[in-house]
């Protein structure tokens, strides 16, 4: 400990008075390496030689104090490090603390560590691992933002919220777990990390913030908890390799551009508790070839399947009272848009030029007419005809369907009223003339079999 000197001058002579009282608190104080401050007997180490190079078990007393804390910016730019154990005395790691020692290669953070900040370790390039222990209950925003050479992380299970930025740009992670205590994820959270290929959100999840997921292009498959009620702008977009998605009913909107250019995205199931699909939700997913509305949804927003250039048929639930503009612009190979309700407020340009769209509408809606934003809207009609081709003929049962002509139908059937799936027979179109024979060489043998007309 230094000690204060005191010189004292009178005119009876001169004396000399040693003072031995405590250092004032956040006097900076030296000791070997380290510079630091102390408060309430505890030391916070403030600063470190920069040029020190090599592996570095950090101390856990400096001027016979305990050292508990590693404060803000202590260590950043000490590019000559290679290695860090930060102590076990140590509860608290200070924003910036590390931020870039580009050649850091490993950290072991200690047990007792309850606190990391903000962009602690940010911009450390060459860190490849790290564990989180149990003790950390927050971790700062950005924390290992920029770690591009990192592969894989642990996180204890004492985190309960993902911050903003904590591992975007983190290019060569390639998987993650997230704890089952984390409810939110926040914004960028995940970002640019191209190595991610497959993630599970797990049921604690309630928010995943914007952008949280954006341009993981690796990313190939994702499993949502049952939690999850947003799903934020950007939250995905960019994600071009991902295949399919399957939205909980727990989740109540789709963010703005929340999957905008998944251009490898097939298949998309959107859940039953989904009310607003938001502004260019699935701009540009060209794979994209069908999708469901559920009877939820209450809008579509202005170009929420824009450039969906494989999209052949959408489904629109009943709920749905507003569409946005251009909403399934330039979506050239949409041939179907069947609505299940009444016809909804929209704009003139919900369709353009390149969409050969036909609208069909169920019979017992009223307020339906036609042209509907430059699209002609059909009636959907199909009935089964007791005719002549009703019946088993040719060791085979079958029907005529008549209607307006070239409107889509499916026939389904199954063996048993009380259980068991509907099954797919047909696929078709009926005819220039409105008809259609449908025939089953597989139901004479069978005791029971029931069929059913349903749009696609």
């Amino acid at each position: 400990m230094r000690s204060n000197v005191c010189l004292n001058a009178s005119l009876l002579g001169v004396g000399l008075a040693l003072s031995t009282a405590p250092l004032p608190s956040h006097a900076d104080s030296f000791e070997g390496n380290y510079v630091y401050t102390v408060a309430n007997n505890k030391a916070t180490i403030t600063g470190f030689n920069p040029s020190y190079s090599g592996a570095l078990t950090i101390t856990n007393a400096l001027g016979g104090y305990t050292v508990t804390l590693i404060g803000n910016n202590a260590f950043y730019y000490c590019t000559y490090l290679t290695d860090v154990t930060i102590g076990s005395s140590i509860i608290g790691i200070g924003s910036n603390a590390f931020a870039n020692c580009g050649n850091m290669a490993g950290v072991a953070i200690g047990n007792n560590v309850t606190n990391i900040g903000d962009g602690a370790f940010s911009g450390c390039s060459s860190l490849t691992s790290v564990t989180i222990p149990d003790s950390v209950t927050g971790l700062g925003s950005g924390t290992f933002n920029g770690c591009n050479g990192l592969t894989g992380v642990t996180i204890g299970k004492g985190v309960t919220r993902i911050k903003d930025r904590v591992f975007a740009y983190c290019g060569s992670l390639t998987g993650i777990t997230i704890p089952t205590g984390v409810t939110n994820i926040g914004d960028s959270a995940f970002a640019h990390c191209v190595g991610l290929t497959g993630l599970t959100i797990p049921n604690g999840v309630t928010n995943i913030g914007n952008s949280a997921f954006q341009s993981c292009d690796g990313l190939s498959s994702v499993t949502f908890g049952t939690r999850v009620t947003r799903i934020g702008n950007q939250a995905f977009s960019g994600c071009s390799s991902l295949t399919g998605v399957t939205i909980p009913d727990s989740v109540t909107g789709i963010g703005d551009e929340a999957f905008a250019f998944c251009s490898g995205l097939i298949g998309v199931s959107i859940g039953n508790g989904v009310t607003v699909i938001g502004d260019g939700a699935f701009m540009g997913c060209s794979s994209l070839t069908g999708v469901t509305l559920p009877d939820s949804v209450r809008s579509i927003g202005t170009a929420a399947f824009v450039d969906c250039t494989s999209l052949r048929r959408v489904t629109v639930g009943n709920g749905v009272t507003n569409i946005g503009d251009v909403a399934f612009s330039s979506c050239d190979s949409l041939t179907d848009v069947c609505f299940k309700g009444e016809a909804p407020a929209t704009w003139p340009d919900v369709f353009d030029s390149s969409t050969n769209a036909i609208v069909y509408y169920l019979p017992q809606a009223s307020t339906w007419y036609t042209p509907f934003s430059g699209r002609p809207a059909v009636l959907w009609n199909p009935q089964v005809q007791a005719n002549v081709n009703f019946g088993v003929q040719a060791n085979r049962f079958g029907f005529d369907i008549t209607g307006n002509a070239q409107i889509p139908v499916v026939v389904q059937s199954r063996t048993n009223l009380t259980f068991g799936a509907w099954l797919p027979l047909l696929t078709d179109r009926l005819g220039a003339a409105g008809t259609l024979y449908f025939s089953d060489p597989a139901s004479p043998p069978l005791p029971a079999r029931f069929y059913r007309i349903v749009w696609p």
